[in-house]
């Protein structure tokens, strides 16, 4: 059956507000009012945390862990090594 053009471009109105609506919150998840870092959701998630622990093993036996973060405003993956250490 097709939708009329109203009804669709009423349902990708609704789409686009909740897809900008999504993208003000930001990139760590919310408990209420405050929010998290991206990295504390990482690694407390064991499937991404094990990724995360070969990453930083690796960068840091090549000596980058100082250069590359864990996402754009992120710590670096020395201090995530250190997170994860002390995490583990």
């Amino acid at each position: 059956m097709p939708q009329s053009k109203e009804v669709h471009r009423e349902y990708m109105r609704r789409r686009r507000e909740g897809s900008q609506q999504g993208s003000q919150i930001g990139v760590g998840s919310q408990d209420g009012s405050r929010e998290y870092p991206a990295i504390l959701r990482a690694i407390t998630d064991p499937k991404i945390r094990s990724k995360v622990e070969r990453i930083s093993q690796e960068l840091s036996n090549r000596g980058l862990g100082k250069d590359v973060r864990y996402r754009i405003d992120g710590p670096t993956f020395d201090i995530v090594k250190e997170l994860l250490e002390v995490t583990r």
